[in-house]
């Protein structure tokens, strides 16, 4: 589904950013 391919990328950049 395209939502869920959506919020896993969402979740992945906003640790990476967050993570930084």
């Amino acid at each position: 589904m395209v939502v869920v391919a959506t919020m896993m990328l969402t979740e992945m950049k906003g640790t990476k950013e967050e993570g930084r």
